[in-house]
């Protein structure tokens, strides 16, 4: 069975509010990173290398818009 699709809501990446908390596929996707390169990114060692993850059940995780961002102004060069 082929994986659904994700796609994230219209507005801007901005214009999201800091609290809301994506899925790793709406992450992945919100970065344009292959699935690869995201899970590589998730666990790396070094935690300054990689968002901070928010656990949302025993199993589930994901990511704040506010923790995306300071992850991407932490990679800018």
């Amino acid at each position: 069975m082929p994986k659904k699709e994700v796609r994230l809501p219209e507005p801007e990446r901005d214009a999201l509010e800091d609290d809301r908390v994506l899925t790793l596929a709406e992450w992945r996707k919100l970065n344009a990173l292959p699935e690869r390169s995201a899970r590589r990114i998730l666990k790396d060692s070094d935690s300054a290398k990689r968002p901070v993850l928010t656990q949302l059940s025993q199993r589930r995780y994901g990511i704040t818009v506010a923790n995306n961002r300071r992850w991407q102004e932490s990679r800018a060069r």
